[in-house]
């Protein structure tokens, strides 16, 4: 008996957020985004520093001043949350509102504390700090952006955690720390001035008593203190690309995952490495998504419950077929139908003993109103914007679509390739299984009502 209050997992992921994916020796990767450090950056800077993004944010958008800071405050949280956020920042030592304190390096790891909008104490005149550590990267590794064996102690960074394998997510607090030491390197400024407190000597990474590693490259562009009277025209844009990922966060209220979506379409954000890890023909980066929970739902009738419970035996089916029979294995979350109606975080299977970066690829795809499909990509070379991963018919069903073989860009590696999208019930390549009545139904009912084209 279904009641009011029963929900059911209906098969479609809630992404959480959106980045790149980087490959590091050892099998521990690094998965980094836009937005993590856009807020580590606004975290850092001064009040005055920040004020200028806000007006300058309200001359180009034509908002009101005092609304535009009032929907800023209310987004941001209560006051204790604001005055730890906008009032804190990389101030002189003798300061008490410092966003990053008590650095050090020890031994293997550069140590710290970072200000945060949560608290854990009982006392509501003291800020709540995490600890961060970001441990040596490999000398080995190709890509040299960040430090892929950072810990941090907050709610993102247990949130983000892999579950399919070993990779850090960097977050907000992990990323401050980072453009901090960063700063430094790149000024030279004294302890007594810089943002860590670190002597150059004390910053260096020491691979043997005589020779060092040179400090990771910050994998986002907007990572500077400048105001923007004092930028030049591409420093400009990537400053208010920073901008705008803070104030339509906190003022529109707008989520990591969609941000993060847009910011990564332009190529102004990337740094060179970044780039270059992008471009390379082993997929040193590639694009993810970091998943949620599935969706739930409340069925407004017993044949719409068995419908969901239809869908997650479908799921487990398809898992089982590709991991036992096929020889493919669920490597992550990745997104499908980019830039459709239709738009889906899927499940990537890769073959377990991997390829070169061409050859196929599986994802399965579910969604309201969209049943359990695959889309089949044979991946081929990478060309073209690297940087456009959207489908090249936005408006035409998939079930409209099964069939039909088509060019298409990969989401997750920016590979061109031939794509198909097929069934779960179609048995011409040894995939097929079997789904309940009411399940083939929908099928049947959507081929029906969006014949191939």
């Amino acid at each position: 008996m279904v009641t009011h209050n029963t929900r059911r997992a209906t098969g479609e992921i809630l992404p959480r957020t959106y980045g790149l994916m980087l490959q590091m020796p050892g099998n521990h990767n690094l998965f980094v985004t836009p937005m993590a450090f856009a807020l580590a950056q606004i975290q850092l800077e001064r009040p005055g520093e920040i004020r200028a993004r806000i007006r300058d944010w309200v001359r180009r958008n034509g908002e009101n001043v005092a609304e535009t800071e009032e929907r800023l405050k209310k987004g941001i949280g209560n006051e204790r949350e604001r005055e730890a956020f906008l009032n804190h920042s990389r101030q002189p030592k003798s300061d008490d509102r410092l966003a990053l304190k008590g650095v050090r390096h020890l031994g293997a790891a550069f140590k710290g504390d970072v200000k945060s909008r949560s608290y854990g104490t009982d006392d509501p005149d003291k800020v709540d700090y995490h600890h961060v550590a970001l441990h040596h990267p490999s000398a080995n590794r190709e890509i040299a952006i960040g430090f892929p064996y950072g810990e941090c102690g907050c709610e993102d960074s247990r949130w983000n955690s892999y579950k399919k394998k070993s990779v850090t997510a960097e977050c907000v607090h992990m990323a401050a720390l980072e453009i901090a030491l960063a700063t430094d390197v790149a000024s030279r400024a004294p302890s007594d001035k810089n943002i860590t407190g670190l002597t150059p000597e004390a910053r260096k990474i020491y691979l043997s008593r005589t020779s060092t590693l040179a400090h990771p490259s910050l994998p986002f562009t907007f990572n500077f203190f400048r105001s923007p009277s004092d930028c030049n025209a591409l420093q400009l844009a990537q400053h208010r690309m920073l901008t705008d990922m803070f104030m339509t966060h906190f003022v529109k209220r707008k989520g990591h995952y969609e941000l993060n979506c847009k910011a990564l379409m332009h190529e102004t954000l990337f740094s060179p490495a970044l780039l270059k890890a992008l471009a390379h023909p082993l997929d040193w980066a590639q694009f993810a998504v970091l998943r949620q929970d599935e969706r739930t739902s409340a069925p407004e009738s017993p044949a719409e419950d068995r419908l969901y419970g239809s869908i997650t035996e479908a799921l487990d089916k398809i898992d089982a077929r590709f991991q036992k029979e096929l020889g493919f294995v669920p490597v992550g979350n990745v997104r499908e139908l980019v830039g459709t109606p239709w738009e889906t975080v899927a499940i990537r299977y890769l073959e377990k003993r991997g390829h070169g970066g061409t050859g196929l690829v599986y994802s399965v795809c579910t969604r309201e109103g969209i049943p359990p499909i695959i889309v089949c990509r044979n991946l081929e070379h990478k060309t073209g914007d690297l940087l456009d991963s959207k489908d090249p018919q936005p408006r035409v069903h998939p079930f409209a679509r099964l069939g039909k073989p088509f060019f298409s860009r990969d989401d997750a590696t920016r590979r061109m390739s031939l794509t198909r999208i097929i069934l779960p019930t179609e048995r011409g390549e040894g995939k097929g299984i079997n789904v309940s009545a009411g399940l083939a139904d929908v099928y049947r009912r959507l081929v029906a009502e969006y014949p191939a084209s």
